[in-house]
Formats: structure tokens, C-alpha cells, sequence
């Protein structure tokens, strides 16, 4: 072959070959650019919680996120705001199949922050499905991974997961050995502003009520709550948990007004932007302005708030989370004052399943439905009806909490109105004096 023909065909293959090459480059710039634009619009919708737009183009984002490398952050970036997107929304399936294609990438990158990042969001959805042995699991293997690695921080995350789990079941000792934990982990992460020292106030509060300690628990509170007020800019997120679970601890105390501020000042702040509407705030908050108006018998204002607990629990969480049981037991109350017998009787049986399969016979939830039950039954002057509930409410209290504890002290002075309304005065008394006693130990604590 003549050289000149040779010249014509080296320089026709490295025409082609630079032609394949700009193709390839415009081909994963292309890909880039799409990425990177659907990207930022999606969490940009995200944030502001317009969801259905921020799904449309995060599904965009995670498509062209495909054709870039299995080790490329970008796909694990992606896969994991669509799976924040679907836990915060309540479609679990879906969030799954998005987390699983983070885990792939968080290994394949062998990053430890993403696969610690991707354990807690997985325990996280476990917990709003009520698999609770699976999240608790879950966290301790992110302990581990983070203990290992000395990722404090995400130590720090999943302590404090289980701290959670634990006293959503009334384990005190298990609770405080979390929260123990967490404080030994480094003094300096801990310092009383930073937000992972209010949060472990927060948590400490919570153990203090449970074990009887209700001045230890309103100090921790109303101090975390001043900490927070001076702080240059604290997390919307972070005033929303310490608001909510004021609310709470105000509500077991009898403060119902304080309670009622509280609670809806935090809703009216609710939802504002993602963090706080994934944080499930509204939900906390809706629980307490439900428990709330039925406590003050305002049932027009309790009919409203009801209605969007019920719906928006039963959206964002599983029809088997016990707070999907405390919805319905709100509802069942309502019912019953409405009325609505077969309604009220129907929910109350609901919610009671859901509090025993989760928890087990004797459960704070299973004793609270109880006590509602038996004050319906006082309403309806039904006081023999009445007698049976609030005196295994009671039997259930006595058991799991402190003697002193605000919900027994409430079912111990029902069951003396049942008496004294059933002509015992003498137990009637003996029942009531129990109950001055307690509150008297209460007061002093």
C-alpha cells in the first residue's frame, strides 16, 4: 500500500477516534448537566416540601445518575435524597428500592459516612413501620460501624435512636445506659450548646419523668428551652422536638393551658421546610392538641385536629405504629362523646391491638385506652361498666411506672369517683388519700 494511502487511513482513524472520544465526553457532560440541573431543582422543591415536583425530578436525577461509574458519589447522592423524600412521605416500598442502590454505592465507594448515613436512614424507616426489633438492630450495628471508625457523631445518632426505642418501651435502665454512653463519648461534643447536649437534655428529661424524678425532669426541660432561646440560631427542627415534648410533659402534669401554648405554637411552625416536616413534628404536635382539647372537652376544636392526626399518621407512618393507635384512641373518645357507640367500640378494639402486638399486655398505651375507656363509661353513668377498665388501667400503672406517676395518680382518683358514685365511701376515701399522698411524693421529686 503506497505511503500516501496509509497517511489517509492513520488519519482517518484518529479523526474517528477523536470524534468517538468528543462523543463520549459530550455523551457523560450531557448526562452531567441533566444530572446536576434535576439535582438542585429536586432538593430545592424538597425543600420547600413540594413533593410531587421534587419526585419528578429526582427520578430525572437518579435516571442519568446511571450512566456515570458505580462509584460515582453522584449516585449515591441522588438514590439517597429520593429515599429521604419517600421515608418523610410514608412509601416505604419505594424508599427501599432507592436505599438499597445507595447501600451498592456507599460499598462499592467504601465510604463509612455514607454507609453510617444510609443505617441510620434505614432505622429510621424501620422505626415508622413499627418494626421496632429491626431498628433497634439496625442502630447497633451503626454503633459499631461508627465506634470502629470513630465516627463519633454517628455514635452519638444511633445511641440516641436507641435511647428513644428504649423509652418508648419504659426501659429506664436500658435508656439511661444509652444515655450514659453518649456523654462518655467526648465532653467537648457535649458542651451544653451545642445542639447534641440539648438533645441529650431533652432525652434525660424524658428518663427523669419516667423514673419518678419530675422536678429533675421540668428543670432539664425549661433549661434546654433557655439554651435554645439565647442560642445565635437554633434548628427550626431542634425548637420543634423541645416544644413538642414540653408539651407533653406539661400535659402528664396536668398544665393543660401551658401545654395547649406550647403545642400550638409548634404546630403553627410546623412543616415549614423538610427537615422538620421528615422529623415527623406535625404528627407530635397533632398527638398532643388531640389529647389536649378531649382533656378540656372542647370537641368542636378536638374533632378538627383528630381528623388530621388520624389522616396524616395514617399516611406518613404503618397502620401498625402505636402512634396510629393513639390516633384512633383519640378518635374512639370523640366517638363516644359524639355518641357513637359502635364507632367509639370499633376503634378502641383497634387501637388495643395495636398496643399489645407491639408491646405486649401491660403497656402505658394499653393503660391509657383503658382509663378512656372507663371515663366514657363515668360519662354515660355506667359506674359498674366503668369499674372493670379503670381498675385494670390502674393495675397496669401500678405496674410499669412510678407509684407516683401523673397517669396513675389520675386513675387511682377516677376509681375513687367510681366508688364514692357507687356508695363505697370507704374505699372511696382510702383511694383518695393514696392519691393525695402521691401527689404530695410528686411534688417533692
Amino acid at each position: 500500500m503506497p505511503f500516501k494511502q496509509k497517511m489517509i487511513i492513520v488519519i482517518a482513524c484518529v479523526l474517528c477516534g477523536i470524534a468517538i472520544a468528543a462523543g463520549v465526553v459530550f455523551y457523560f457532560n450531557q448526562h452531567d448537566f441533566v444530572w446536576q440541573k434535576a439535582c438542585e431543582e429536586g432538593l430545592r422543591e424538597r425543600e420547600n416540601c413540594n413533593f410531587q415536583s421534587a419526585e419528578k425530578h429526582l427520578l430525572v436525577a437518579c435516571a442519568n445518575a446511571e450512566s456515570f461509574p458505580l462509584t460515582d458519589v453522584r449516585r449515591y447522592s441522588s438514590n439517597l435524597a429520593l429515599a429521604e423524600l419517600y421515608i418523610a412521605t410514608g412509601n416505604f416500598s419505594k424508599a427501599a428500592t432507592f436505599m438499597e442502590k445507595a447501600t451498592v454505592s456507599a460499598e462499592l465507594q467504601n465510604d463509612v459516612e455514607h454507609k453510617l448515613k444510609v443505617l441510620g436512614l434505614r432505622a429510621d424507616m424501620l422505626c415508622r413501620e413499627a418494626r421496632f426489633d429491626d431498628a433497634r438492630i439496625t442502630y447497633k450495628e451503626m454503633s459499631e460501624l461508627a465506634q470502629k471508625t470513630r465516627q463519633t457523631s454517628f455514635e452519638m445518632d444511633a445511641l440516641l435512636g436507641q435511647a428513644k426505642l428504649d423509652l418508648l418501651y419504659l426501659k429506664r435502665n436500658e435508656s439511661e445506659e444509652a444515655i450514659e454512653q453518649i456523654d462518655s463519648l467526648t465532653s467537648a461534643a457535649l458542651e451544653e450548646k451545642t445542639e447534641y447536649g440539648i438533645l441529650l437534655s431533652i432525652y434525660t428529661a424524658l428518663l427523669a419523668e419516667l423514673k419518678g424524678r419530675y422536678k429533675t425532669a421540668l428543670m432539664l426541660f425549661e433549661d434546654a428551652n433557655h439554651v435554645v432561646q439565647n442560642r445565635e440560631k437554633p434548628s427550626s427542627s431542634l425548637k420543634l422536638l423541645l416544644g413538642n415534648n414540653c408539651a407533653t410533659y406539661y400535659l402528664q402534669a396536668r398544665n393543660s393551658v401551658r401545654a395547649r401554648n406550647l403545642a400550638v405554637r409548634v404546630f403553627d411552625n410546623c412543616d415549614k421546610d423538610f427537615d422538620s416536616y421528615f422529623d415527623a413534628h406535625a404528627l407530635h404536635a397533632l398527638r398532643n392538641l388531640s389529647a389536649i382539647y378531649l382533656e378540656e372537652n372542647e370537641l368542636l376544636r378536638a374533632k378538627q385536629f383528630i381528623e388530621k392526626e388520624v389522616e396524616e399518621v395514617g399516611k406518613r407512618l404503618s397502620h401498625k405504629h402505636p402512634y396510629y393507635g393513639l390516633a384512633l384512641e383519640h378518635r374512639a373518645v370523640l366517638e363516644s362523646r359524639e355518641g357513637k357507640t359502635d364507632e367509639a367500640a370499633r376503634d378502641f378494639k383497634a387501637a388495643q391491638n395495636i398496643f399489645v402486638k407491639t408491646f405486649g399486655e401491660k403497656n402505658r398505651f394499653s393503660a391509657d385506652t383503658l382509663a378512656d375507656i372507663a371515663k366514657v363509661e363515668i360519662e354515660k353513668k355506667n359506674f359498674d361498666a366503668a369499674s372493670i377498665p379503670c381498675k385494670e388501667a390502674l393495675a397496669i400503672y401500678k405496674t410499669i411506672l412510678p407509684y407516683d406517676h401523673p397517669s396513675a395518680l389520675k386513675a387511682t382518683l377516677l376509681l375513687s369517683m367510681i366508688y364514692r358514685e357507687q356508695g363505697k365511701e370507704v374505699m372511696a376515701h382510702t383511694l383518695e388519700v393514696e392519691a393525695s399522698q402521691g401527689l404530695s411524693a410528686a411534688d417533692g421529686k
